[in-house]
């Protein structure tokens, strides 16, 4: 039997199980970010900070670490070595009331540090999902998961929320922040149960190799690589064999992402410091995402499956796109509630389809580099897309950057269509596409 469908059943609870914790984790800290800037007195610079510094250090911790980590045989335990990493750092956060300088900043960048590692893990996980479990369980998989992490989300927020409300700052969210980093590091129990039929293959072969090394010649030593041997190794750990068609999904992906992000941390300005919204406030807001979410991702699932994963995220950045237009009317939390539902919902479709959308068109063998690329492309987005997006909130007010976003968005939406016209997909896959094209830059 196969290795994948000996170990798929348990892969498949184990990675459910992991999404549970994941989720706990992230919904005990994430949302709070911004309404703890405040307490520290953020500054309009410094929310966008809070966006683009976390994007910075992924861009420049992402494409090298997990180039690195593709040269290991056991890059799981590698992987877990850092997602333990990330999970520790909401222990620091929740020492901050202790910093008696910068807490802001210093705030800023135990956000991007985790932020960081967090997406190193996360392209370890998705390169190993795409082998664990087979395409045509996939989407189903996917969707499961989060359908149960939204679920379970829910619950955590508010009970996080409510009781950081509950007790003055800042007992309540440092406790909220080491039993964040308590689930985290269940998640991390979860993932290192995943049975990886590469690891195992590779791990019996060497063994195997070692048995026939033991019995022949002694003493003998392997030749040691010339500097220009080990020069063009270390190049090689970043290249990647991808076609056309991934190269273009990036470019659509990047001028969707840039118009997507502009608005980000001007929503958190509004909903912590005009609409004045409490922990609780920030924690309903965030269950009615999560509750858009879970509808989102069942509904998505089917568009998915009977029209693909292409035209399934077309669909869902225009819903996006469409979504700063209801900002307009948001003059309570209860009105943004509404809002982010239907936001939610649609960008659950977005990311559920562009996850699957990458694992169809990439091959195997390229698969953690060319997404650790991908991810790194995108946050380019989220260095510049925040700073810009404030600027111009200062200078155009808020109708001025909602405009500017939505037409964004709708371009890059239709850039996603464009690249599914039979003619673009022709080209794409035709024998002049760069099977053996190098990643970025360095062929």
């Amino acid at each position: 039997m196969d290795l994948t469908y000996r170990y798929l059943r348990k892969n498949i609870a184990s990675n459910l199980r992991m999404g549970v914790a994941s989720a706990s984790c992230v919904n005990f800290t994430v949302p709070f970010f911004a309404v703890i800037a405040a307490k520290f007195g953020a500054t309009n610079t410094d929310y966008a900070l809070l966006n683009s510094v976390p994007a910075l250090m992924t861009i420049l911790a992402t494409l090298p670490a997990s180039a690195l980590i593709g040269r290991f045989r056991s890059q799981k335990r590698i992987a877990a070595g850092i997602m333990i990493a990330s999970r520790l750092s909401f222990v620091l956060m929740a020492l901050l009331p202790y910093f008696h300088f910068q807490q802001v900043r210093t705030l800023i960048v135990l956000v991007g540090l985790y932020t960081a590692a967090n997406t190193v893990s996360a392209v370890s996980w998705q390169a190993i999902l795409g082998e664990l479990i087979p395409i045509q369980y996939r989407n189903k998989v996917v969707a499961q998961r989060n359908v149960y992490s939204n679920f379970i989300g829910m619950g955590v927020v508010l009970l996080a929320g409510w009781y950081i409300d509950h007790y003055s700052f800042p007992l309540g969210y440092q406790t909220a922040y080491v039993l964040g980093a308590v689930c985290g590091l269940v998640e991390c129990y979860y993932f290192l149960r995943f049975r990886i039929p590469s690891e195992d293959a590779a791990l019996a072969a060497s063994s195997s190799a070692a048995s026939a090394v033991s019995i022949g010649v002694e003493g003998a030593e392997p030749p040691r690589a010339t500097a220009r041997e080990r020069l063009k190794a270390f190049t090689n750990t970043f290249r990647f064999q991808a076609g056309r068609d991934f190269y273009l999904f990036c470019t659509a992906a990047m001028i969707f992402t840039f118009a997507w992000m502009m608005a980000w941390p001007v929503f958190s300005k509004v909903k912590v410091e005009l609409l004045h919204a409490t922990n609780m406030e920030i924690s309903i807001d965030t269950v009615a995402s999560a509750i858009g979410s879970l509808i989102g991702f069942r509904v998505w699932l089917r568009v998915a499956d009977r029209k693909g994963n292409g035209l399934a995220i077309f669909l869902a950045t225009m819903g996006v796109a469409c979504n700063p237009i209801m900002w307009f009317w948001a003059s309570s939390m209860q009105a943004v509630y509404v809002i982010d539902l239907m936001g939610a919902f649609v960008t659950a479709g977005y990311t559920q389809a562009l996850f699957n959308r990458q694992l169809e068109i990439l091959p195997a063998p390229s698969r953690q580099k060319a997404i650790a690329f991908y991810t790194t492309l995108s946050q380019l987005s989220a260095i510049f897309a925040p700073i810009l997006g404030m600027r111009l909130y200062e200078w155009l007010e808020f109708r001025g950057i909602m405009y500017i976003s939505i037409a964004g968005r709708v371009v890059g939406s239709l850039c996603f269509l464009l690249i599914l016209a039979p003619t673009v997909v022709r080209w794409a896959s035709g024998p002049a596409a760069s099977r053996k094209s190098s990643g970025p830059g360095l062929s």
